[in-house]
């Protein structure tokens, strides 16, 4: 067996350990409530920079690499939702997201990657702190009209990875770290890969428009080479409730390494406007 897939597992297990620990803390049983299969949110809320997220997103990007149209689709599928109290909760679903680029100024707007995610997350709020480990299965293919032309040579992309998020939340802001392991890839060099993950958001309402600034970092370990650095703000559009508006216009500036995979080693500055829709 490979080494350094051998040293991930440890660490797999103590983050599972840490998880488990958490959600057997004491508890009333009389104020616990069961749901199966009914829609109430995640425990963990989704991250607004994060450039694999589970959403709906259609944005217009322009950079170092050109123009381009990027589409996201993706979402939680509840399993399973337990009500300890008002502000502590279990939640478990099933995780399902693709993401593709196509370019704009091509014959026939070709389709540049899709990428396919799909695992199990289990989140847990406890008051103000919530954290959430997802065990996910990622695969990358390369767009029809680019092999056609040979402009690049496809390879065999895909890992199995846990990632493991805590924050806390203070009032209009938030802050979350946490840190994703490889545990099997193609290609193989990425086994064992080890990535910290940190941002901070924060929300105001001013004049009853619901506005947004996140920030998303990543970096591996192994290397001193900056992952992805991605800033994002946004406007609240539709309910007169601010706090239930769920879709929103953006703007976002990324700089890093492409979060597509057949494109995975390419460095990436762009910046992007389009709309989102946030399932929370």
């Amino acid at each position: 067996m490979n080494r350094n897939k051998m040293k991930t597992w440890p660490l797999f297990f103590m983050l599972i350990g840490v998880f488990v620990s958490l959600v057997s803390m004491p508890k009333s049983m009389a104020d616990t409530k069961w749901d199966l299969f009914i829609q109430h949110g995640r425990a963990f809320e989704p991250l607004r920079a994060d450039p694999r997220e589970g959403h709906f997103q259609l944005g217009i990007l322009y950079g170092n690499k050109g123009l381009f149209e990027d589409i996201i689709a993706g979402g939680d599928l509840a399993m399973a939702n337990v009500d300890f109290s008002k502000t502590r909760r279990l939640t478990i679903s099933g995780r399902g997201i693709f993401t593709s680029r196509f370019n704009i100024f091509s014959k026939s707007f070709d389709l540049m990657n899709t990428d396919f995610i799909g695992g199990l997350a289990t989140g847990l709020r406890w008051d103000d702190f919530s954290m959430e480990v997802f065990v996910f299965h990622q695969s990358s293919h390369l767009g029809d009209e680019i092999l056609d032309r040979k402009d690049r040579k496809r390879i065999d992309f895909g890992y199995e990875a846990v990632r493991v998020l805590a924050d806390w939340h203070w009032r209009f802001l938030r802050l979350y770290g946490g840190i994703k392991v490889t545990m099997h890839a193609y290609p193989a060099l990425l086994i064992g890969c080890t990535i910290l993950q940190a941002g901070f958001e924060t929300r105001f309402t001013p004049g009853n428009v619901a506005l947004f600034t996140s920030v998303d970092v990543q970096g591996r370990v192994d290397t001193p080479i900056l992952q992805s650095l991605v800033v994002k703000f946004g406007v609240g559009l539709g309910h007169a409730d601010s706090k239930r508006r769920l879709q929103y216009l953006f703007l976002q500036f990324f700089d890093g390494r492409s979060s597509m995979g057949q494109f995975y080693k390419d460095t990436e500055i762009f910046g992007m406007i389009g709309i989102s829709y946030l399932l929370q």
